[in-house]
Formats: structure tokens, C-alpha cells, sequence
């Protein structure tokens, strides 16, 4: 018997082994997450060799907001955890917390995240074989001020986000064991706050402003003495020559004689089918198919630089690259010396194919291109792989794309490597991205990193052959017009520095002729292009009239549209749920993109297919109905030392659309109808999209009169006293008939009762009414009065804890007629915390009854004017997540009458929720007096100011808006709002309580309510009794948004 009990435990004990085993694997990634190679390719070897640095490094983290104490210390207390190099040291909390999990590095502390600077250490030892060797430290990138030393002495410093940092440091080392300590002082910290911007470096978005430290590879290189210094490839198809630009240093104390040669030879990627290796830096060299000899001997003196032009006929030995045959090549090029004897070799992989613009149109190896692309923001450690990059790109073949904008910074270079290989053409652009305001445009030193920042771009990246062209700013004119209001010389600066950018493009690389500025349609510039954003039908004609190449970067409501936007497309529908509001976009997409090709653009695109067009996938992670913890996500093991790429220790739920097979139960992507509509729109020919739910009118009943309103409730009821600031007014005889409408405060039963000393009278009251045949109307249930209503209802029911902000018409009724989803959508109106309805209904009475009204199961807050970071996962999982019953408002019979019970939460209710309830209240035949309702309001839908407030200095009213006029990375395009002042002088125009004057021609109204005050200098009472104002608008529409109030 022992023996047997043995066994059986033995058994389990192996079950449970293997049970545990598969659990782990199924949510632990066994490859690597990066599957790139180094800087030294394998051709260029021995001549040159490389020491990845990156691994586990000391790190000191410094709690100061003062760059002046960005000073080396005098002695180190290092952190027990050691910072895995490259990743910035505040990495997980990129993003708002909110929504996707991109808490990346679980195990780093929580306070660096607070950290501002850091000081980082790295013990190496010194190859022997690299003596005689030129040894430069280079940094693929560090996010902030970085100061380096080696062996305790500074090698030099620099601010930066985005590019390679590069020294020689041959002079710095020793023998045997080096140190090297890198100081980083978050960018932020050199911060000027003005008038006009902040920032005098180059940021970027949403990662590049939040990052700090090292962010990509860090290694040692070796080269030789004599060395390759660059080389720039320019293939000319037209006439059939390709040409190599090689810069050569020499380094040495002697005068050189060499001699250059380059052999070309097929680059083709490895055969594999297996998933995870497709991505992989895996390409071999096949067949040589081209050499070129220089033929001139190489005079170089010592210390000095040269370039030589390396050049030869092609005569169809190569094939050119296209988005359909993406062919590449490898070209060996050896620098060898008077002896024959090669001493250098650089490699340098390249395309066949020249991109150029003749007339209006693109053409890509002399036949014209249309580029159906896609952009977006740089997403941090999710996309920090070349996995990622494959996973975008295959999904935009299959969406019949062929370009992308990687928008708004310098993505990592292995982006272009990919896109190289795959056939994706590639709109490469830089940081000058101003959507936040934050650049510092009357700053010469933020003109100057521009200039420098350009530059460095395209000296990085122009051998790639996907690249057809450079975008050298995003959105910059719209800020300084649009949301600084700057004057006129501002703008026309930042007007002569895109001209600058222009010319360093060029001369940086004259083999492309592609140049544009990403929505810098709105002055004349030397941009050979004329790519818009956003914009209405009249815009895009204007911009494909300019007899330049055009196109439009970004369109469409996909980012910033609220359902009540998305509402002007599809309805009811758009209300309803994210599927919904996601299918009035589709619609909108197919309609732009194919009125764009329509129109002949070069370019086209809707913002955007790859976060927008896709959903948020919940990597790791099973129980939707759940929030997900740390626990969940898939993980990484076998981390490595001194090898290629970002290494994460995890990736959370919802942090990423794209899955290249992290998590293998779940596919590559998973798509919106957006998607399919833009796949239609692509097609070539020009497919008909499917067909989408269509929004169907509500049904109009008619209003039956009633000969008295009756309420029921305390005489403090917070119900009534609302009600009769809406312009109600009750009978004051309670005799309730079949033709009454009886209205009971669900919410204050008990002090009706308690007023009345009889704790049954709302119950007598209540079945008096039912027997008369009285309609009645129960308004609000808490805790508290729910045992109460339980004794006289037909049905028992429960209340369950529910918030909810909008709500979604289940059924037609009396009660709902001409009422539609827009009309209980509150979620745009009502401030965070606050809600419509704290409970909602179930239970047999439910069960029993016409359920009229359901909060909607979106809440649309976590859309609304968020960040773009977090809104897609935040609304997704809004849907999947576990939530209270939503039933607010039910319908049933009891006796002779028709009951209808509602769980709104009136208090938290913003104003403009009255329209609503009494249209409600007007359908049971409740009448209003109007002229209370209106002698609140401020201004008229013509923008007229037809009521304020007197105060002892002048005047205020509220004006109410349901988005920031302030703020583009909510939404492109927003109204401009002027005030008229006439008949006065010396006043000021104050918003919010804000010292700050603001002026007449621009009033940046917040999200919500507004106050704004005009006050006077002198003769006060005078100046109010002559004051005349009026508001304009360049979008007349946005009147019928805005509410006002004289007082609040």
C-alpha cells in the first residue's frame, strides 16, 4: 500500500511538473526578441571587429530637477539592480499607465521612475589583438545630456534622443580592464519655458520626450589606421550607373598610397518558413555580379580625408529594386594599400532603383509610383525589434500598402532594413514634430538643432534603397499659426527654416527628389511637394492643383473622432460600441483614400492602419473579463550578455497590435472594419467595400396630454428642485387620474415619508395612482430607498454598482420618442469621476420589463480626448472587462398603468443633459415654461453674447466646449475663436481666473467650462452699459456645440 501511495505520488508530482511546465512555455518567448546582427559585418572582418557593450550595467539614479547638479560625483552608490543596457532607465512608465501594459522591465525599481538623472557603469577588458587598432565608443542612441568617461577622464558630451553618439577613444584606454561611465540628465532638464515653446532640442513624440538613457546598442568598434570612413551609394537607372562615394581617414603618421575596389554581389534572405526566423537578420551573399576598380593611385597625407567617387556602367547586371521585387546587393568595398595588400573592407547593402519626380508625379525606375502608405508614432519596447517591423509590414502588404511614414523621429535603422528586404517604400522622417506646442521657435539654438538634427538623418540613412524621400517636419506651420498665434515673423522664420531643411536635404543627398513637410500646406515653401493633413474635399482639390507632386499624410477621424463626430457618418450606430464607431470609419476611410487616387495623388494614407486599423492584443493573457497584473503578459528568459538588441524582460496585455508570434494562441494581427475598407480602397483595381450596418431613424409616437403632474417626494428633493429650474411646475392637487403623470423621487422615499410621519404614504400613493390608471415615472434608486420600492413594485429587483457616462436605446417608446443615442451621450460633457449612474437594474422585475435604456457597454471617457498612447487599449478593455448590470431605465405594467422606473444619477448630470430629460418629460406630456430655461444662457447659436454677469470690474459669463481649442494632439483641424469687442476701450480679456490676458482673435477655450471675465480701467458701469460683443468662428458649425450660462 506505501508503494502504491509512492507511485500515486510520484505521478502527481510529474503531472504537476508538466502542467506547470506548459503553463510557463505558453507565456515565455524562448527566441530572441531582436534577431539583428552588430555594427561589424561578417565581410569586413579581420580588418575591423566589434565588442558589444551592452548587458548589465552599474546604475546610479539621481533624484534632483536641477541640471546644475548634473555634476560628476565624487563617489558612486550604485543600486542593487543593474540596468539592462540599451533600455532608458524610466521605461516602464512610458504612456499613462493606462490602458496597454507597457511595463517592460518589471523587475527595475519603481522609484526610477522619478529619477532625472543617472550615472552608469561598464567594466570591459581590452582585446590583445586590437592593438595597432583605431577603437571608437559609439552609442546607437542615448535619450538626454550625455556625459562619457573613460578611465575616469571625459571623452566628451552631447544632446540627443535620437542619433548615433560616436568618439575615438584609443587614447583613453589601457590594457587589460577599462571602465566606462556614462552620466544622462534627462533632456527635459534644459527645458526654457517662453512664450513660444520650451524645448531647444529635437524631442519628438510621445517616446522620444519621455525617455532617458540608453536606448540602443552601445559597443567598442576596432577599425584600422588607414580606414573607410563612409560610403554612399547612388544609383543612377536613368543612366545606367552606379556610383560609390567612399570617405577615407587616414589616421596613420605617414602619407598613403591606395588603391579602392568594390565587388557587387546578390544579397538574398535565407530560406525558412518557420515563423519566427522569417524576421531574422539572416541574408547571405550569392553570386558576384559586378566589381569596379579605381583606377588612379590614392595620394593621402597623413591625418587627412578624401572622397573618391567609384563609378561604373550597370549594363542589366543588376536588378532593380521595386515593391514588388525588392532585389538587394552587397557591396564589399576593400581599401588596399601601394603593396596590394587590402588593409580596410566596408560593407554596404543597397537597391538598385532611383525614386525621382517628373512633373506631378513620383516615378520609382522611370515608371510612376502611387504609394498607399501608413504612419505611425513610435511605441517604445513593443516595437523595439525587427519582429515588429516585419509583423507591420506584412500586414500592410496584405492591406495592399506599399509605403510608410515612420512618423515623427528617427525610428531604429533596423526599420529600413527591413523594409528593404520586404518591398515597403519608406517616407523617412525626422523629430521636428510640433503637434504639442513644445518647441522653442524663437530660439536660435533650437534652429540650429534643427539644421544639425536634418543633417543627421539623412547622412544615416540615405543608402536605403526603400527610402523615397525625407520628411523634414510635421505639422510646424499649423502650431505657429494655429495654437501660438505667433506674429507674422515667427512664422515666416519658421517658413525660411523648412527652406533650410529643404537644402540640407538635398545637399545631403541629391539622388532623391522627394522632400516634403507632413501637413505644411498652409504657406508657400521650397518643398518640392505638397502633402496635407486632414482637411475637407475643397482642401484636397487646392492641394492636387499645385503642379507639384501631392498627397496627404493624414485624414480621416481615426485618432481623435468622438462617437458623436464619427455619428455624422454612420448615426446611432457610431454610439453603440467601438465595432460601431469603428465601421463609420471605415466608411469615411474608403471614401477619402479613393477620392485622393481619384484626384491623382502620389501619396496617400488615412492616420493610420496599424493601431487605429487593428486591435489591441492581450498578449499572455486569457481572462478578458479581468484586469490584467503583472503576472500576465509573455516573458523572456536566457538573457545574454554582449549581444545585439533590446532585451525585455516582458510585454504586457493590450501593449501592441502587431504579434509576431510573442504569443503563439494568437494571430499576427486582428482587425476593425476599418481595415477592410481601407484594403478595398488599396485594391488595384478599386474594390467596393462590404457592405456596414446602416443607422435606422427611431420611431415617433405621439405626445398624449395630461391634466396634472403630481410629484412624489420630499420637499428637499434634489429631483424636484431641478425639475423646477427646468421650467416644471406640479399640480398641487395629488389626485392622480388616467390622465396623470405621477413622478416619484425613488432617491428620498424615506424623508417623504419621515416629512410626513407615514412610512407607507409613497407606497398608498403609489398604488393609488396604478389603480387610477395614472402613467407613473420613478426616478432614481439608491440603497437606501431600494427595500421601500421593493414592497410595491409587481417584481422583486436588485441594484447593482454601475458608472457609465452615455447610454444606448435598446427599444422604441412613448417615452424615447424622437430620443437617440446622441441624446444620452454624456460622456464628452461630463468631467473625469463623474458619472450618469452609480446603479443599475436587475432582477426578476428587469426580467419582466421592457429594458428601454443600457449604459453603453464602452465608456467612451477612456477615448475621449485621451492620449492616443493608451486610448485604444483603454476602450477596448473598457468592452472586455468585467462590469455592474447597465439597465437604467425599464418599462412595465402594473395594474392599469404604464411604470417606468430610472436609475440616472440626476446630481452628477452636467446642464446639458436637460435637453434630454425634457424631451423625456415632454413626451409624457409634461409642459414647460421656456422662458426659465432660457434666460440662463450667454450666447445665442449665432455667437451672439446675449447675457452676463455684472462684477465690479467689468463682466463674466461661462461658455461650456466639449474639446480643447488648444490642443492638436486631441484633434487636427480645431475651430479658431474670436471675440468682437465694440463701443469700449482699455479692457482686458481674461480666461479661467488666468492672470494672463488673452487676445480678442484668439480664445483658447479648454475642454468643458470656461469662464471668461472682461475687465475695464476705467468708467466700469458706462463700458457695461455700452459693451456690445459677438463671437466668430471659421467653423460656424461648432456654435451648435457650445453651451453657455451667465452664472454657475
Amino acid at each position: 500500500m506505501l508503494r502504491i501511495k509512492s507511485i500515486i505520488c510520484f505521478l502527481f508530482f510529474v503531472f504537476a511538473c508538466i502542467f506547470c511546465n506548459r503553463s510557463v512555455a505558453q507565456d515565455t518567448y524562448k527566441n530572441v526578441f531582436n534577431p539583428m546582427k552588430g555594427f561589424v559585418n561578417e565581410t569586413e572582418k579581420p580588418y575591423r571587429d566589434e565588442l558589444c557593450l551592452n548587458g548589465k550595467w552599474q546604475f546610479m539614479p539621481v533624484y534632483e530637477n536641477d541640471l546644475a547638479k548634473f555634476i560628476k560625483p565624487a563617489s558612486f552608490s550604485w543600486d542593487s539592480v543593474q540596468l539592462k543596457v540599451p533600455s532608458p532607465w524610466n521605461v516602464n512608465s512610458f504612456t499613462n499607465g493606462e490602458g496597454g501594459d507597457f511595463v517592460t522591465f518589471p523587475s527595475y525599481p519603481k522609484e526610477w521612475e522619478k529619477a532625472e538623472i543617472g550615472w552608469l557603469k561598464k567594466i570591459f577588458i581590452l582585446p590583445e589583438k586590437w592593438t595597432g587598432k583605431h577603437v571608437k565608443l559609439h552609442f546607437e542612441a542615448i535619450a538626454g545630456l550625455a556625459k562619457i568617461y573613460v578611465n575616469d577622464r571625459l571623452v566628451g558630451e552631447n544632446l540627443d534622443i535620437f542619433f548615433p553618439t560616436e568618439f575615438d577613444i584609443t587614447s583613453f584606454l589601457k590594457k587589460g580592464t577599462n571602465e566606462i561611465l556614462v552620466g544622462v540628465a534627462k533632456a527635459s532638464l534644459t527645458d526654457e519655458n517662453g512664450q513660444y515653446g520650451r524645448r531647444n532640442y529635437v524631442a519628438g513624440s510621445f517616446w522620444g520626450q519621455h525617455i532617458a538613457g540608453i536606448w540602443q546598442d552601445v559597443s567598442l568598434i576596432a577599425v584600422p589606421e588607414i580606414a573607410i570612413s563612409d560610403v554612399f551609394v547612388q544609383p543612377d537607372v536613368k543612366n545606367d550607373m552606379l556610383t560609390f562615394s567612399v570617405s577615407i581617414k587616414n589616421n596613420s603618421l605617414l602619407k598613403q598610397t591606395l588603391k579602392l575596389e568594390a565587388t557587387i554581389q546578390k544579397w538574398e534572405k535565407a530560406d525558412a518558413t518557420e515563423l519566427n526566423l522569417l524576421p531574422a537578420d539572416n541574408g547571405i551573399l550569392k553570386d558576384k555580379v559586378l566589381k569596379i576598380e579605381n583606377a588612379k593611385k590614392i595620394e593621402l597625407k597623413a591625418g587627412d580625408s578624401i572622397i573618391i567617387n567609384l563609378s561604373k556602367k550597370v549594363n542589366g547586371s543588376l536588378k532593380t529594386w521595386t515593391p514588388e521585387t525588392p532585389n538587394l546587393y552587397g557591396a564589399i568595398i576593400n581599401l588596399v594599400s601601394g603593396k596590394k595588400t587590402i588593409i580596410d573592407t566596408k560593407y554596404t547593402r543597397f537597391g538598385w532603383r532611383q525614386f525621382s519626380i517628373k512633373g506631378t508625379e513620383l516615378e520609382l525606375n522611370g515608371v510612376p509610383i502611387t504609394l498607399k502608405a501608413d504612419s505611425w508614432h513610435f511605441m517604445g519596447i513593443p516595437q523595439m525589434t525587427r519582429r515588429y517591423a516585419w509583423g507591420w509590414y506584412k500586414m500592410l502588404k496584405e492591406v495592399n500598402a506599399n509605403a510608410v511614414r515612420l512618423h515623427a523621429q528617427p525610428y531604429p535603422t533596423f526599420y529600413l532594413d527591413m523594409a528593404d528586404e520586404m518591398g515597403i517604400c519608406v517616407l523617412d522622417e525626422t523629430a521636428i514634430w510640433s503637434s504639442d506646442g513644445g518647441p522653442k521657435i524663437d530660439s536660435e539654438g533650437y534652429w540650429k538643432n534643427c539644421k544639425k538634427h536634418v543633417e543627421k538623418l539623412v547622412m544615416r540613412d540615405r543608402n536605403h534603397p526603400s527610402i523615397f524621400g525625407w520628411s523634414v517636419c510635421n505639422e510646424t506651420l499649423p502650431v505657429v499659426i494655429n495654437l501660438m498665434s505667433a506674429p507674422e515673423s515667427i512664422v515666416q522664420r519658421q517658413i525660411d527654416e523648412i527652406n533650410n531643411w529643404v537644402a540640407i536635404a538635398k545637399a545631403s543627398d541629391p539622388t532623391r527628389d522627394w522632400i516634403s513637410g507632413d501637413g505644411e500646406s498652409m504657406r508657400p515653401t521650397n518643398l518640392p511637394t505638397v502633402i496635407g493633413h486632414y482637411g475637407d474635399d475643397n482642401a484636397v482639390i487646392k492641394w492636387s492643383s499645385k503642379g507639384k507632386p501631392w498627397g496627404v499624410g493624414e485624414t480621416g477621424k481615426a485618432y481623435f473622432g468622438t462617437p458623436k463626430q464619427v455619428s455624422q457618418i454612420n448615426g446611432n450606430r457610431a454610439y453603440e460600441s467601438q465595432m460601431g464607431r469603428m465601421e463609420g470609419l471605415a466608411t469615411e476611410a474608403y471614401s477619402l483614400i479613393t477620392r485622393q487616387l481619384a484626384l491623382k495623388a502620389s501619396y496617400s494614407s488615412v492616420f493610420n492602419i496599424v493601431w487605429y486599423g487593428l486591435k489591441p492584443l492581450p498578449l499572455g493573457f486569457k481572462d478578458l473579463d479581468k484586469k490584467p497584473t503583472l503576472k500576465n503578459g509573455i516573458f523572456f528568459s536566457d538573457y545574454k550578455e554582449g549581444i545585439p538588441g533590446v532585451q525585455p524582460e516582458r510585454l504586457g496585455p493590450y501593449c501592441t497590435t502587431i504579434n509576431p508570434q510573442f504569443d503563439q494562441t494568437i494571430e499576427l494581427y486582428r482587425t476593425w472594419p476599418m481595415f477592410d475598407a481601407i484594403q478595398a480602397a488599396y485594391s488595384n483595381p478599386v474594390k467596393s467595400p462590404d457592405a456596414f450596418f446602416k443607422n435606422k431613424p427611431s420611431k415617433k409616437f405621439d405626445i398624449k396630454e395630461i391634466d396634472q403632474l403630481i410629484f412624489i417626494g420630499s420637499e428637499n428633493s434634489f429631483l424636484k428642485s431641478k425639475l423646477k429650474t427646468m421650467g416644471v411646475n406640479f399640480s398641487e392637487r395629488n389626485q392622480p387620474t388616467d390622465k396623470s403623470l405621477v413622478v416619484i423621487d425613488g432617491s428620498s422615499i424615506q424623508s417623504y415619508n419621515v416629512d410626513l410621519k407615514n412610512e407607507k404614504l409613497v407606497k398608498e400613493m403609489y398604488i393609488k395612482s396604478i389603480n387610477a390608471g395614472a402613467n407613473v415615472l420613478i426616478w432614481g434608486v439608491t440603497q437606501e430607498s431600494l427595500a421601500d420600492l421593493k414592497e410595491f413594485l409587481p417584481y422583486p429587483f436588485e441594484i447593482e454598482a454601475r458608472k457609465a457616462t452615455s447610454f444606448v436605446k435598446l427599444q422604441d417608446a412613448p417615452i424615447l420618442s424622437r430620443l437617440e443615442n446622441s441624446d444620452f451621450y454624456f460622456s464628452e460633457l461630463m468631467p473625469k469621476g463623474k458619472t450618469a449612474m452609480n446603479f443599475g437594474l436587475k432582477g426578476e422585475l428587469v426580467q419582466q420589463s421592457t429594458v428601454l435604456l443600457s449604459a453603453c457597454n464602452t465608456d467612451w471617457q477612456q477615448w475621449n480626448k485621451r492620449p492616443e498612447s493608451s486610448k485604444t487599449a483603454s476602450v477596448y478593455r473598457s468592452e472586455t472587462e468585467e462590469k455592474g448590470a447597465g439597465e437604467v431605465l425599464i418599462s412595465f405594467k402594473h395594474s392599469k398603468s404604464d411604470v417606468i422606473l430610472a436609475s440616472f444619477n440626476f446630481e452628477d448630470m452636467p446642464v446639458e443633459s436637460e435637453t434630454p430629460i425634457r424631451l423625456m418629460l415632454a413626451n409624457l406630456g409634461v409642459k414647460f415654461d421656456n422662458s426659465i430655461h432660457e434666460s440662463k444662457r450667454a450666447v445665442d447659436v449665432n455667437g451672439n453674447i446675449i447675457g452676463f454677469k455684472d462684477d465690479p470690474d467689468g463682466i463674466s459669463f461661462w461658455m461650456f466646449s466639449p474639446r480643447s481649442l488648444t490642443d492638436l494632439l486631441s484633434e487636427p483641424d480645431i475651430p479658431k475663436l474670436s471675440l468682437k469687442i465694440q463701443n469700449v476701450k482699455n479692457f482686458k480679456i481674461k480666461l479661467n481666473m488666468d492672470k494672463k490676458t488673452i487676445p480678442e482673435a484668439n480664445i483658447p477655450l479648454e475642454r468643458g467650462w470656461n469662464k471668461i471675465t472682461i475687465t475695464f480701467k476705467e468708467n466700469v458701469e458706462e463700458n457695461i452699459r455700452n459693451i456690445k460683443l459677438k463671437f466668430k468662428t471659421d467653423q460656424p458649425e461648432f456654435f451648435k456645440e457650445i453651451d453657455s450660462m451667465i452664472e454657475r
